[in-house]
């Protein structure tokens, strides 16, 4: 069902769509190319940070995920309120489904970023295989997102505008387009300790080898740091579930 249900999801998003499925990377790197004239040039972020396309590819790809897969399930909930009245489908199964489809197109997002690792020589290396453990971590970590919102969103349809601010607010405030030390020191241990952050330093370390990137470990005293942001990953998953599982009876009410 969640493989159907993904699949339909993706032909009716690019519906009528004269480039269908190349929107879902050309969208995203338009908005990246503007991102790196603005803070790359405009701010000679290039000129301080090593390889700095790629060091902004991997934060943005990785925001976009996080940012989307939520609004979408909210929305997709909304659309699909009228079949779960007539058919017995789980709501879980459709918030299920849009994460796989936001991880489809995270899926273009990665295809993108390999054509820059490219171009700029960057060797490949069996460590990054690590990518592999980091990846599974955020999707878990966003798909306890995404039961949340999608939860609250039944009762209280301004949750599509609220997270559309929380979205912008964190985008600029996590060392997506700029080194994390620029931060505060509080600011800093904030942006690292959480997953998204945790998640996005190692992979900018995997990829790009630089020792100047600022990981969790290194502001927190050593790899037991890391049992924090796996806790809230897991807490919020949890939570996620839970709390989607006691309000989905009162789903169709709401939706």
């Amino acid at each position: 069902m969640v493989r159907v249900l993904a699949g339909a999801t993706l032909k009716q998003r690019h519906k009528d769509s004269v480039l269908g499925y190349f929107w879902s990377l050309a969208q995203p790197l338009g908005l990246f190319a503007v991102l790196y004239l603005v803070f790359g040039h405009a701010f000679r972020l290039d000129d301080r940070i090593p390889n700095y396309p790629i060091f902004l590819l991997i934060g943005f790809s990785l925001f976009l995920f996080l940012a989307e897969a939520p609004a979408r399930t909210m929305s997709e909930l909304l659309a699909q309120s009228q079949l779960m009245r007539k058919l017995p489908l789980s709501p879980l199964i459709v918030v299920i489904a849009v994460s796989v489809t936001s991880l489809i197109d995270f899926g273009f997002y990665i295809a993108a970023l390999a054509v820059f690792v490219g171009v700029s020589g960057i060797v490949p290396q069996l460590d990054w295989l690590g990518l592999i453990p980091l990846v599974l971590e955020l999707y878990i970590f966003i798909l306890g997102v995404s039961m949340i919102a999608a939860t609250l969103n039944a009762r209280f349809r301004d949750m599509g505008a609220i997270w559309d601010i929380l979205t912008r607010a964190f985008f600029y405030g996590s060392a997506i387009f700029f080194p994390v030390q620029l931060l505060p020191q509080w600011a800093e241990r904030l942006a690292l300790v959480n997953p998204f952050g945790q998640v996005m330093q190692d992979a900018r370390v995997l990829v790009l080898y630089d020792q100047d990137i600022v990981t969790l470990p290194e502001v927190l005293g050593g790899p037991i740091a890391y049992a924090v942001p796996v806790a809230i990953t897991a807490g919020l998953f949890a939570f996620g579930l839970l709390f989607f599982r006691w309000r989905q009876p009162w789903f169709a009410e709401g939706l």
